[in-house]
């Protein structure tokens, strides 16, 4: 199986965009055709960067797509 660490970017964008190819890499993650690599750390930097004004998100929303990532585990 491959494995894979996922830049903040592409988390991000697939946050924003369910139509970008990061959204596509994030199916394969939550369909299980790879493995995902996470720790406290990159989890740290996602909550960082979802919380930014530019993207403006809601706190529920930011919630999900951490919980989301998370649940893959």
């Amino acid at each position: 199986m491959r494995q894979l660490v996922v830049d903040t970017n592409e988390f991000i964008y697939s946050v924003l965009s369910i139509k970008s190819y990061s959204a596509e890499i994030m199916h394969l993650i939550y369909s299980g055709s790879v493995d995902l690599f996470i720790n406290n750390s990159i989890l740290d930097e996602y909550r960082r960067v979802l919380a930014y004004e530019k993207f403006n998100l809601s706190v529920a929303r930011q919630a999900k797509a951490i919980n989301d990532i998370i649940y893959v585990q």
